[in-house]
């Protein structure tokens, strides 16, 4: 299994495929992310969502190697994982396929994702600042008939409503991030139709 890991890798998400074998600590991906990542962030979502799943249909979109969806799927939920890297559906898949988890696939940018399938649940996390159109973005996402969409992101600091682009770290990232400041998100929701917005605390 170790080897498995290691020739599909390397990975973004520290996952537990097997007990005692997680894959960042076989193959991490290069940059400032600790090994167990994201651990933090999945202890400061889990009190807020569903711990029985069962029978809830759920869009992941941006799943990167797939920590979340893996983690949905156990509570019982049907998952359909999106990312734009097709290494990284292929490690979903690998997990899918191992795990024997309720996991299904599809290479795509989250912007132009288009379905008519229903959702219980959207799982955005971690995608809007990684976003090149991320109004577009929403404006998709906020066409797929789904009950609640839970939206993580960085803000930037300000009352006013902005967003800034920063650009990538040199030798950390590749990908340029957009910041907008929390009155700039709720904007952006309000303007392609999401109509109750609840905020909870979210301290990674």
């Amino acid at each position: 299994m170790k080897e498995s890991v290691k020739n599909i890798g390397p990975w973004f998400h520290n996952i537990e495929v097997e007990k005692g074998i997680f894959t960042r600590e076989i193959s991490p991906m290069k940059g400032p992310q600790p090994i167990s990542h994201p651990a933090s962030r999945w202890d400061a979502l889990m009190p807020h969502i569903p711990t029985n799943m069962l029978n809830l249909n759920v869009l992941d979109i941006g799943s990167a190697d797939g920590f979340f969806s893996v983690e949905f799927a156990k509570r019982g939920a049907a998952v359909l994982a999106v990312d734009s890297w097709r290494a990284m559906i292929d490690r979903v898949d690998f997990l899918s396929d191992t795990m024997q988890l309720d996991i299904s696939t599809q290479v795509m940018d989250g912007e132009y994702f288009k379905t008519d399938k229903s959702f219980d649940i959207i799982f955005n996390l971690g995608l809007l600042y990684h976003s090149r159109h991320p109004l577009l973005l929403l404006e998709n996402l906020s066409k797929i008939e789904c009950d609640v969409m839970y939206l993580e992101t960085t803000i930037a600091k300000g009352d006013e409503s902005y967003m800034y682009l920063k650009p990538p770290q040199k030798g950390v990232h590749h990908i340029p991030k957009w910041f907008p400041t929390k009155q700039c998100v709720k904007e952006m929701l309000h303007f392609v139709g999401y109509k109750k917005i609840e905020e909870f605390d979210y301290k990674t």
